[in-house]
């Protein structure tokens, strides 16, 4: 009983957080946009909010959206060790599961971009603005295991601090080099930044909270060896 309350309480806490988040993002985005509108004409914005969005959303989608929902599924339960360390290792096989594929569709559209005589209509600048966020979006697949493991345990604050550091560094970046007259690459590199933020801060939660024995749920989780895929 005191279990299933305190799952309840840490899933309103984390509602509350990531609405905020939401509304944090919105108004940071927002303002970025007011204040580079006049200095990008209308088509480097279109480009950078529809193909460049449809091309992201398109490769992470596919790369991870069926194991977030799979990993939903598996709970690691209060039972004896052995069976807690055999549902551990099955969600730790789901979380690493969108990494291969993620950046196996990554890889294909990096050559895509790059083969001579292909998506020729593309600029120079729209197809270097693409490859960073292809960079991007391999980065966000590398960060997924964590992202899973964090969400199945209701760790919500490791994606409120990754997500918000990553929207505000992304959004900074983006208006240096739009004042800079980067163009269009300069959408692209900040969401390579992004990228970088996802990675870096939920490898560094998982690091020190996750492997410290402050989550219940990858207690037994030591070391990277104990968090890579293998037999359940």
């Amino acid at each position: 009983m005191g279990a299933a309350s305190d799952a309840v309480e840490r899933s309103a806490r984390g509602a509350s957080l990531l609405m905020v988040l939401v509304l944090g993002q919105r108004i940071v985005t927002f303002t970025m946009n007011t204040l580079i509108t006049r200095t990008v004409n209308a088509e480097v914005l279109g480009f950078a909010s529809s193909d460049m969005e449809l091309l992201l959303a398109t490769l992470l989608f596919m790369s991870r959206e069926s194991f977030r929902l799979l990993a939903i599924r598996i709970t690691v339960p209060e039972a004896p060790a052995v069976v807690r360390a055999a549902r551990r290792q099955e969600l730790l096989n789901v979380a690493w599961g969108p990494v291969p594929l993620g950046l196996t569709l990554c890889g294909a559209a990096s050559v895509a971009l790059l083969w001579p005589g292909l998506l020729a209509g593309l600029s120079s600048d729209a197809r270097l603005s693409a490859l960073f966020v292809v960079a991007g979006a391999a980065l966000e697949t590398l960060a997924e295991p964590v992202y899973i493991l964090a969400t199945t345990s209701l760790q919500y604050g490791a994606r409120a601090t990754a997500e918000g550091a990553g929207v505000l560094l992304k959004c900074c970046v983006t208006f240096v080099l739009v004042w800079a007259g980067w163009g269009l690459p300069a959408f692209g590199f900040a969401q390579l930044v992004y990228g970088a933020v996802l990675l870096v801060v939920y490898w560094r939660w998982m690091l020190v909270e996750g492997m410290g024995g402050q989550v219940a749920a990858l207690r037994g989780v030591t070391s990277v060896a104990s968090l890579l895929p293998g037999p359940a």
